[in-house]
């Protein structure tokens, strides 16, 4: 499984998540609106980038949502429930 992480984290957490069997790429440049999510299992942000409607739509197997930081004013928490997407 693939996660997709869109800002930078401690390198810690990419080793714990290849330990557990997920593969991890890491993508800091790309616009938002030019990301291809339908293979990824997880996202992992900061604040680079809102996840709203759109963005959890394109991520067709996308199962949760990872917040490094405090607050999730950032993402459409409601849509993505509605969506199985933790």
């Amino acid at each position: 499984m693939k996660i997709l992480h869109l800002d930078t984290t401690h390198p810690f957490l990419g080793k714990e998540l290849e330990k557990i069997g997920f593969t991890n790429h890491y993508d800091f440049d790309t616009l938002k609106s030019d990301l291809k999510l339908s293979s990824y299992f997880g996202i992992i942000i900061r604040s680079r980038i809102s996840i709203d409607r759109d963005f959890i739509e394109r991520g067709e197997n996308l199962k949760f949502i990872a917040r490094i930081g405090s607050g999730t004013e950032n993402i459409d928490v409601d849509y993505a429930e509605k969506k199985g997407v933790k």
